[in-house]
């Protein structure tokens, strides 16, 4: 039999179970013990048949006869007990035979499981590894995919509508008739939104206060922008300046407070909203904070349902930083918290 079909047959798998092992060391005991007690019998009736063969010596026929018999019954028992060593022995050889057989598969598994296991984490960080390249290639080509866009519009579309605008002023100033001029007029009204709504998505698209006056400048404009158009009193701590940063964190920092501002206006149901941005050692810290109804934690680990909050962390660790998600002071309101090592070495100590 081989081992793979001994293996298989024998109950629980492979593997070996410890009271399996016991059992098979209190049988392996006993079959020694009666090797041993089968031995020193056959031993003695073996004495006990040299003894009465020499006493037959000295003995008339009929007693010769009966202690013939008797010494006949000895060497049978003796047999008896000698074909009981044998059997014990073999029952104990069969019995090392089956635990060899048995430590071997389970070592054998064991050896199977190791590997199995160390495969399939090393396959698991090698997916994990690439699930985190691709999030950071797609975040990146989407904030350059932005900027291109926004580019794009202010340098071409902006232009053209400007070209239109002066064009109708010119006619309108011209005109003499009066159903045309208020035409015109209308035509100016709805270009004059136009740019505003070419604007607003310009900014959303990319802030063009982030590349011209910086982090805290173009914050405080989202801000102020945003407390207008909802009525929440947005309240910011923004540093009149920062030190120079590493590429991309300003556009980081920026994306992680405005989604969590974007947030509390959607879902905290807040009166009052703040913003702060910090220097903290190597660190740019970005935190938001309302007093609104809080946040279901658990609910904020589902990734099929917080999209804002995945974001978030993936922009962060991206830049190699984190974003903590936690109930506010008191257990009221929710706290966004931000760290980025976004300050140059260069300029760490800087103010």
């Amino acid at each position: 039999m081989s081992l793979h079909t001994f293996r298989l047959g024998l109950p629980g798998t492979a593997r070996v179970r410890p009271i399996v092992l016991l059992g098979m060391l209190i049988a392996t005991m006993l079959l020694i013990a009666i090797v041993y007690f089968a031995r020193a019998q056959a031993q003695e009736y073996a004495q006990a048949t040299n003894a009465l063969q020499a006493a037959l010596q000295s003995m008339r026929a009929d007693e010769q006869q009966r202690a013939a018999a008797a010494a006949q019954a000895l060497q049978d028992r003796g047999r008896l007990y000698l074909l009981c060593i044998y059997l014990a022995g073999a029952g104990l050889l069969a019995q090392l035979i089956i635990c060899y057989c048995m430590i071997a598969a389970s070592s054998g598994a064991r050896r199977n499981d190791n590997s199995g296991s160390a495969a399939n984490e090393a396959a698991l960080e090698l997916r994990s590894a690439d699930a985190t390249r691709l999030s950071r290639h797609l975040l990146t080509s989407r904030e350059a995919e932005r900027l291109r866009v926004a580019r794009k519009l202010h340098d071409e579309l902006g232009s053209n509508l400007t070209a239109v605008n002066m064009d109708i002023a010119w006619v309108r100033q011209r005109t003499q008739d009066a159903p045309l001029a208020e035409r015109l007029i209308r035509a100016g009204a709805v270009l004059g939104s136009t740019v505003q709504l070419m604007r607003s998505i310009i900014q959303d698209l990319r802030p063009t206060a982030l590349d011209s006056l910086g982090l805290s400048a173009a914050l405080e404009i989202y801000a102020t922008d945003l407390a207008q158009r909802t009525g929440i009193a947005i309240a910011t701590e923004l540093p009149d300046a920062l030190p120079r940063l590493r590429e991309g964190c300003a556009i980081t920092a920026f994306r992680i407070a405005q989604e969590a501002l974007d947030n509390a206006v959607r879902h905290a149901q807040a009166s009052t909203i703040r913003v702060s941005v910090r220097q903290e050692g190597s660190d740019i810290a970005v935190e938001v904070t309302d007093d609104g109804i809080g946040i279901d934690l658990t609910a904020a680990q589902n990734a099929t349902t917080a999209h804002g909050l995945l974001s978030m962390r993936e922009r962060a660790l991206q830049m190699g930083g984190s974003v903590t998600v936690e109930h506010g002071a008191q257990g009221r309101g929710t706290r966004v918290y931000a760290t980025l090592p976004c300050v140059d070495a260069l300029a760490a100590g800087q103010p």
